[in-house]
């Protein structure tokens, strides 16, 4: 588990290296800021594409074992009475991440990069 603080899309791939493992993203079903979608959507951008690098959502990236995913989501809810969306999927794509299928074109935020 880890806090999603610099877009979803590099915290992923994070995971994805550490763990030996691909991560495909459904862009339909990631966290979505309701200012921002209407921000960039009138700036001609693509929402899903963007909230790759969002961290305004502040969530946080957990992998489950989908035969045990239903389980621990619901015994989470109700300890903790947040619910937590399925985004996405572990795959054979070792340290790999996709965005529908394919490679997404955005990075997220880096630190200490130069603007």
């Amino acid at each position: 588990m880890m806090d999603v603080s610099d877009g979803i899309l590099p915290d992923a791939q994070h995971v994805a290296k550490r763990s030996a493992v691909g991560i495909g993203l459904v862009g339909r079903k990631l966290p979505a800021n309701a200012t921002l979608e209407v921000y960039w959507t009138e700036r001609g951008e693509d929402p899903a594409l963007r909230r790759l690098c969002s961290g305004e959502e502040y969530e946080l990236l957990v992998t489950l074992n989908p035969t045990e995913a239903p389980e621990v989501m619901e015994e989470f809810a109700a300890r903790f009475d947040i619910a937590l969306s399925a985004v996405g999927f572990c795959n054979n794509n070792a340290g790999g991440v996709t965005m529908d299928g394919a490679a997404p074109p955005e990075t997220g935020f880096a630190h200490f990069n130069n603007p």
